[in-house]
């Protein structure tokens, strides 16, 4: 009950910095998460999604237009050590405009990860640390310098029907990951530490062979200048995660 509270506290915390906001805009992000073992103890995950925004917005007298926002492909490779444990690296080409105002950039990352998970009840938290280096194009003077950001996310799943979750069941899913700017470019006109959070809830449905089908809000919210302006996306998050395994000899795998 005690951890079921720090959360509760820590989305009530996230919220309330949702509605200090300055700019919305409603959208949303389809995405596709497919799982495949190389051995034992190493996957592959290839992961793909856009962000659209549906709504057309004057602000201000600024005209924001109905368009895609952002693009990730992000392929990675996971070590599974135990269950409860896995260390994953990888690296992401972010397609995006991070304000609807601004041109179109492009961006690449590598990060590392761990993810720890432990039972609560009957569903499972997981605890998410991953440490990225940002490669941005500076328009300006063509140069990419390197910036690193800190992101830890916090999730909870549980199965809706029985204690576990088989073919054919519902479950409920939810997360909220901070994001921490570490290192930032000379003359960004972005220098918060706390520069982002994804706030999400879903409910999702295990199909028999097709993997999991998920769907729920997601609100996004960014520091978009120096000013410590926001910028708030309303989000209906759609996900598709699957996980394809093939059959490996024993005598054939490496540990």
């Amino acid at each position: 009950m005690k951890k079921l509270l720090v959360i509760g506290l820590w989305i009530a915390g996230t919220y309330h910095l949702l509605q200090a906001q300055n700019l919305e805009f409603y959208g949303i992000i389809p995405m596709l998460s497919q799982t495949g073992r190389i051995t034992n103890r190493v996957n592959y995950n290839f992961f793909i999604s856009e962000t659209f925004n549906l709504t057309n917005r004057v602000i201000d007298g600024i005209s924001y237009p109905a368009k895609p926002l952002q693009l990730n492909i992000q392929p990675s490779v996971i070590y599974t050590y135990s269950p409860d444990f896995n260390m994953t690296g990888g690296f992401t080409y972010n397609y995006q405009r991070s304000n609807p105002d601004v041109p179109y950039f492009k961006e690449w990352r590598t990060w590392e990860q761990v993810v720890y998970g432990h039972r609560i009840a009957h569903g499972r938290m997981t605890h998410r640390l991953r440490y990225e280096q940002r490669f941005i194009k500076n328009e300006n003077t063509g140069e990419r310098p390197m910036t690193t950001r800190l992101r830890y996310q916090l999730g909870f799943n549980i199965p809706l029907e029985g204690k576990t979750l088989d073919a054919g069941e519902w479950y409920f899913n939810c997360y909220d990951e901070p994001y921490f700017t570490l290192t930032v470019p000379p003359g960004t006109t972005r220098n918060a530490l706390y520069s982002e959070n994804w706030l999400y809830a879903g409910i999702g449905y295990q199909t028999k062979k097709m993997g999991r089908m998920e769907v729920g809000p997601l609100l996004q919210f960014n520091v978009r200048d120096i000013e410590q302006d926001l910028r708030n996306l309303y989000l209906l998050q759609m996900a598709w995660i699957t996980n394809f395994n093939v059959s490996l000899k024993k005598k054939t795998l490496p540990e």
